[in-house]
């Protein structure tokens, strides 16, 4: 296999900005542009002109060089990063608090929204995000809702999460009691 950036060999860099001066001259803003409208124009079927390829190219072999040269501040082009798991929490509310600095009662009623199949970005992260969140809960050993609201889901007073769940359940029955009204 040909080694098409032989420049690189036996070279350590710190950040990903280094490495991606060390690889080429263009632009990273315009190039990270281009592969973005890229992932876009694959992920609804369109065609992609060899601009674009090209591009997503450059930022495959930039990730790939990254970890090839153990680079110690890489680049990480997810939306959102995810907290690893505590190892020993007090309460969920740590759990949650440690994932995400969002609120649990709007993301939630999203998750509700797209467990009722209204699906679009928002309610999809959320439902990522609440099933993130399960798997943290599990791991530590605590007891979580296998069930969203809107599917009859039941639990006792006593539960952990039910003085987070009550608001979404008062939510609920309001919205039910107002399309009632509007019906009759």
């Amino acid at each position: 296999m040909n080694d098409h950036y032989p420049q690189l060999k036996g070279k350590t860099f710190k950040t990903w900005q280094e490495l991606w001066q060390a690889m080429t001259d263009r632009d990273f803003d315009e190039v990270y542009g281009l592969y973005r409208e890229c992932e876009r124009k694959r992920a609804l079927g369109h065609y992609r002109n060899r601009k674009l390829k090209q591009a997503k190219n450059l930022i495959g072999i930039l990730l790939y060089r990254q970890k090839l040269h153990q680079v110690k501040q890489p680049l990480i082009l997810t939306k959102r990063r995810y907290a690893e798991p505590l190892t020993n929490p007090k309460n969920i509310d740590e759990i949650w608090q440690n994932l995400t600095d969002e609120n649990y009662d709007e993301i939630y009623r999203l998750h509700c929204q797209y467990a009722k199949q209204q699906h679009n970005k928002d309610t999809k992260r959320a439902c990522g995000l609440i099933w993130k969140f399960r798997q943290h809960c599990k791991l530590a050993g605590f007891d979580y809702p296998k069930k969203c609201v809107t599917k009859g889901f039941r639990q006792s007073k006593h539960h952990p999460w039910q003085k987070m769940i009550e608001s979404d359940v008062q939510f609920y029955q309001n919205t039910h009691r107002q399309q009632r009204q509007n019906r009759a």
